[in-house]
């Protein structure tokens, strides 16, 4: 995994939201990320009340895992449905994303090759029912690479909202004492989105291309809700919080490339758009 997608983790601009699963043998998490927010999350661990089942125990255990993802959702879609109506957006969109696993491989420790440990080893067969059970139920999950080495994992990036860190937010999901599992599952979805989005200037390329072919007014009355269309039409959701740029790109497709024309809708649409702030 590349150092510039865990420093861009960190700082994704989430847009649609990610409901993401660091899964686990004995806690896994699950966070709802909007931007670089976590809008809840919760750590569930395996405890006794699971090993009554013998052999189904895992896969009971991964059914839980999945069950609060879903009753994340469902506590949450006001939420979400405020924050596509702050950006100017219909709602919906939710995507998920789990972190996948890699067979553990010894590590060199002063000059010598450490075996893997035993217990790093007894962990991988629950972990795996419960990334299995994620992929059964959401098949088209965004598969995110572990990161470890002597960065740590997800859960050691920086960058990570408090409300991730210390007490659980007051109504929250109670759940699990370790909330550095939680870090973990905010950090993968930020990992996600950026698997996922194209590079900016794709995005400004398809989102004016896209914009103009609606044939707009420059008015920002009518270019602005234009804009956010052409967003959404091309997956450009990195373009949100740009929407003076993207004008200013989008006229410049309109006029053959009229840079006066393309700084007069950049000027309009951040003055109209600072109108709009309550």
């Amino acid at each position: 995994m590349s150092a510039d997608l865990a420093a861009a983790a960190s700082t994704a601009p989430v847009w649609p939201p990610v409901l993401a699963i660091d899964p686990g043998s004995q806690s896994s998490a699950v966070c709802l990320r909007v931007g670089t927010d976590a809008l809840e999350a919760v750590t569930i661990e395996r405890n006794a009340s699971y090993e009554g089942d013998g052999h189904e125990a895992p896969s009971r255990y991964a059914q839980q895992v999945v069950e609060t993802a879903r009753e994340i959702t469902r506590r949450n879609r006001a939420a979400l449905n405020a924050e596509a109506e702050a950006r100017g957006v219909q709602p919906g969109g939710l995507r998920h994303a789990v972190e996948t696993l890699v067979p553990p491989s010894p590590r060199p420790v002063k000059g010598r090759q450490m075996a893997v440990a035993p217990r790093v080893l007894a962990y991988l067969p629950v972990a795996s029912i419960v990334l299995g059970a994620v992929i059964g139920t959401w098949p088209k999950v965004i598969l995110v690479p572990p990161r470890g080495g002597t960065e740590g994992g997800w859960d050691a990036l920086e960058g990570a909202p408090e409300s991730l860190r210390g007490r659980t937010p007051s109504g929250w999901l109670a759940g699990g004492s370790d909330r550095s599992h939680q870090r973990s599952a905010w950090a993968i979805a930020g990992a996600a989105h950026t698997l996922t989005a194209a590079p900016l200037p794709a995005q400004v390329r398809a989102a004016a291309a896209a914009t103009a072919a609606l044939a707009p007014s420059l008015d920002p009355e009518v270019l602005v809700p234009a804009l956010r269309v052409g967003i959404a039409q091309t997956a450009s959701w990195d373009l949100l919080p740009r929407l003076p740029a993207l004008a200013a790109a989008t006229a410049a497709v309109i006029t053959g490339g009229d840079r006066t024309a393309a700084e007069a809708a950049r000027a309009a649409v951040a003055a109209y758009l600072e109108g709009q702030k309550p």
